[in-house]
């Protein structure tokens, strides 16, 4: 979905700052005056959306976990396509006898792999804390991504400023009279 975000951007960037130009692709009628507001509003939006995805996405990844149970079993897998790296397979026993699994990485989301056998756990879907051994654990780093989404939303406005400054040009729409 993000890569359909960026690409219409791209083109749509590309098309208003005349950027596109030069690859025949999205070409206007009358060509733009090149002034380098347009490949800096570029960088300032391409920069905004990776920061605002960076900030976003660990704690959207974080806040959909929703883990309760009793570790009965926890199984080490190595480094894979699918987890970038090592993680741990835990077995979970609920209250009312069902059994679950989770699956911990060593992202920063996730909730830590070490956890040995016979931990009580209890992480909540729409919270970032969780409960070990019924002591609540707050080990997410909020204010980091939050940084991160403060950066990219700053850089959008920033673009939107260069976008707002930069002389008006009429649109071509269509043959005059």
């Amino acid at each position: 979905m993000f890569d359909w975000i960026v690409a219409i951007l791209y083109l749509a960037i590309g098309y208003f700052t005349g950027m596109l130009e030069p690859t025949g692709l999205l070409r206007r009628d009358k060509p733009r005056v090149p002034t380098g507001k347009g490949a800096l509003f570029a960088a300032l939006t391409l920069a905004g959306l990776v920061l605002c995805k960076m900030g976003a996405e660990p704690i959207w990844d974080r806040l959909q976990i929703s883990v309760e149970g009793t570790i009965i079993a926890r199984q080490d897998i190595a480094k894979d396509a699918r987890t970038h790296g090592p993680a741990t397979a835990f077995s979970l026993r609920d209250s009312d006898g069902s059994l679950t699994s989770y699956t911990a990485t060593d992202v920063g989301t996730s909730l830590p792999r070490t956890m040995p056998v016979g931990t009580s756990i209890a992480k909540q879907r729409w919270e970032l804390s969780y409960a070990m051994n019924d002591r609540p654990v707050n080990d997410f780093p909020l204010t980091n991504y939050i940084a991160f989404l403060a950066a990219g939303l700053a850089c959008l406005a920033a673009a939107g400023l260069v976008l707002a400054t930069r002389k008006s040009e009429p649109l071509m729409l269509g043959p005059l009279p």
